[in-house]
């Protein structure tokens, strides 16, 4: 089973999807992190230098992720900008749905998102919201971790993939 997580940042990705990949017993990578590690730079100093560059080495990191099976990846919320991420997200892809008001509660000080500002949050969300569901195979309204977590395993019990 391959489970990718899309939706903004500040949707929950992370968090959810290492909640879920316990329950599921699936190996979890945050792309984000995948990247940082590989690169041994941060993902604001990617994107402060050039997105587009940073855009390339999150394909990469896919292509090198795509080919392992029991995973789960939570991806960068711009991860849908590239279209052809799609053709290679090789598995069940599921977009967190989280409303505006719930993505600027968590916004402070302590994230470091060059892309993202509280007064961007909706211009970048209406920017994205498209390409999310042109990539989801399933939308999931999130509510609490627990919550959400068990809402995905309903609807892939539903659908015959659990």
């Amino acid at each position: 089973m391959k489970l990718y997580l899309i939706g903004m940042p500040l949707s929950g990705k992370s968090v959810i999807g290492n909640a879920l990949a316990k329950r599921l017993n699936l190996e979890f990578v945050d792309l984000d992190d995948y990247i940082e590690k590989k690169v041994e730079k941060t993902i604001y100093e990617l994107i402060k230098k050039d997105e587009g560059i940073f855009r390339i080495l999150e394909t990469d990191a896919l292509i090198d992720l795509v080919v392992k099976d029991n995973i789960l990846i939570a991806t960068g919320g711009g991860t849908v900008i590239n279209r052809d991420n799609k053709k290679l997200m090789n598995g069940t892809i599921i977009y967190l749905d989280t409303p505006l008001s719930v993505l600027e509660s968590r916004l402070d000080g302590s994230y470091v998102r060059p892309l993202l500002r509280k007064n961007t949050l909706q211009e970048l969300l209406e920017q994205r919201i498209h390409q999310y569901r042109y990539f989801a195979d399933y939308t999931i309204k999130t509510t609490t971790i627990e919550e959400t977590v068990e809402e995905i395993i309903k609807v892939l019990k539903e659908a015959g993939l659990l």
